[in-house]
């Protein structure tokens, strides 16, 4: 009875026109597509659209959604749920029902990445510029994700093998960086006209610790972040759907401040960074943005 409830739920949403139901102009639906002004930043001809024209048209991305869940329902044809579990969430909370974010238990890669990528205390860290390393002009800003394990954990995900116990404390580093090959005048050239790609990377924050404080010898600032349960379970949901996902990367226009200000404002549209200069620098965002003044 439940699963047809949630049916008739979705086809109506599929199909309604009336304006408190279009959830695809929802900011935060907006914001989980990345996108900026018209279009989003990930490219278009990526996995992560199910329709063609997803990354400029946000209804007809909306609808290939629904028609994915409605095919887990009919089907259990998990796709587009194990793969979209943060818009699977979204749709869930707009239609009042925790059927299908419980069913997200079933997609067992998501349920590793879970368990592994634990998430208590989340830090916007800002790396300060070093006078060795010229890539760090005006320096870069990423998160700090923290959280202490809730069981014990001993398996090969994703490719690696990770174990710990329960209670221990894991902590990554979140990164927007630029694709590029060997640093030459050529490779700014590319990314201070914008004509690169860009990745997120989640590696174990002792690396970059390490990377920033001893290899390129800058220093580390620290913000904590205040927010509540529904917004990192969206946020978590949201960092498994953009591995492995190319984003349009241009040091002036979407750098890493525009690109961590964008997963952010996916926990709420106030973390966006500011647009009314031509660019932001990630120190101008870190302590200008009255939002990022939460705590320290």
């Amino acid at each position: 009875m439940k699963k047809v409830f949630l049916f008739l739920l979705l086809f109506n949403l599929l199909h309604a026109t009336q304006k408190d139901l279009k959830f695809y102009e929802d900011k935060v639906w907006l914001n989980l597509l990345h996108f900026d002004d018209k279009k989003s930043v990930i490219q278009g001809n990526s996995s992560f659209f199910l329709a063609k024209d997803g990354y400029k048209n946000p209804k007809n991305e909306f609808k290939k959604t629904v028609k994915g869940l409605l095919a887990y329902i009919n089907t259990n044809d998990k796709t587009v749920l194990c793969k979209y579990p943060a818009r699977t969430f979204f749709i869930s909370k707009k239609i009042n029902s925790d059927f299908l974010i419980q069913a997200l238990s079933e997609c067992e890669e998501l349920e590793d990445y879970l368990k592994i990528v634990v998430l208590d205390e989340l830090y916007l860290d800002f790396a300060a510029e070093s006078t060795n390393y010229i890539a760090s002009t005006m320096g870069h800003l990423y998160l700090h994700i923290k959280g202490k394990a809730k069981e014990d954990f001993n398996k090969t995900s994703l490719g690696q093998k990770v174990e710990f116990k329960k209670g221990d404390i894991r902590s990554y580093a979140l990164s927007y960086h630029a694709i590029v090959g060997d640093i030459d005048p050529l490779g700014y050239l590319k990314a201070l006209s914008g004509n690169l790609s860009g990745y997120y990377a989640l590696n174990l924050y002792e690396e970059s610790e390490f990377l920033y404080l001893k290899q390129e010898k800058r220093n580390i600032y620290k913000l904590k972040l205040n927010i509540h349960e529904e917004q990192k379970q969206l946020f978590r949901l949201h960092l498994f759907e953009l591995k492995d996902i190319n984003v349009h990367y241009s040091f002036v226009t979407n750098n890493c401040t525009d690109g961590i200000s964008r997963i952010l404002s996916v926990l709420d549209e106030k973390y966006e960074a500011s647009k009314n200069k031509p660019f932001i620098t990630p120190l101008v965002n870190l302590f200008a943005n009255p939002a990022a003044r939460i705590a320290v």
